[in-house]
């Protein structure tokens, strides 16, 4: 029997779905990144 747990490849869909995502979440730490940059070089600095 080949199946150990479940390790399977994923279908181009799930593949999209999770590129999605992950694009998603890019754009969040992106914006929050931005938001947060003074404090952080702030915070560097000192």
């Amino acid at each position: 029997m080949e199946n150990k747990g479940c390790i399977r490849r994923p279908t181009p869909e799930e593949l999209l779905l999770v590129g999605n995502l992950a694009q998603k979440l890019k754009d969040l730490f992106k914006w929050w990144g931005i938001r947060r940059a003074p404090l952080l070089t702030f915070l560097a600095v000192s």
